[in-house]
């Protein structure tokens, strides 16, 4: 995966909670902001996560068709 961020914002949105903010991440996984919006764009661009953007912030979740390939990697 290339980054912890990154496995513990994907372990977060398989195993606690989808359409999380990056702030609730931030405190949750705890690492900094700037570390989670970095691996957030990383992972929307490579089309993994959905980020539903409106006006009070951003909605985080794993793409439907990408959930049980990842749950099974981290079952692995």
């Amino acid at each position: 995966f290339g980054s912890k961020t990154k496995v513990d914002i994907l372990k977060y949105l398989l195993f606690k909670r989808q359409g999380v903010s990056m702030r609730a991440l931030e405190s949750e996984i705890e690492r900094t902001f700037p570390a989670i919006k970095k691996q957030v764009d990383s992972l929307n661009e490579s089309n993994v996560i959905n980020v539903n953007k409106d006006g009070q912030g951003r909605s985080i979740s794993i793409k439907p068709e990408f959930h049980d390939t990842l749950k099974n990697v981290f079952y692995f």
